[in-house]
């Protein structure tokens, strides 16, 4: 399956650390960063994954997760 959307620009390296690390057959190619009507950072991100036994949407939540935490915790500190 093919998707492409949009993202906080944070996230693409998120996400692509996520496949690298637990070698997942996710392909996913970058875009150029932009910012959006509301100022925020985003990127276009384009993301191939096999279309039977694969839950794209379980590993994004999980990498949106991780780079929220992460982000909440460097703000804190």
């Amino acid at each position: 399956m093919k998707q492409e959307f949009d993202i906080h620009a944070g996230l693409p390296q998120k996400l692509i650390d996520e496949v690298r690390q637990n070698r997942l057959p996710v392909h996913i190619q970058r875009g150029i960063p932009f910012t959006d009507e509301n100022g925020t950072e985003m990127e276009t991100v384009i993301v191939e994954y096999p279309d039977e036994g694969f839950d794209f949407n379980a590993l994004m939540a999980d990498s949106i997760n991780k780079y929220l935490n992460e982000n909440n915790n460097e703000k804190t500190e």
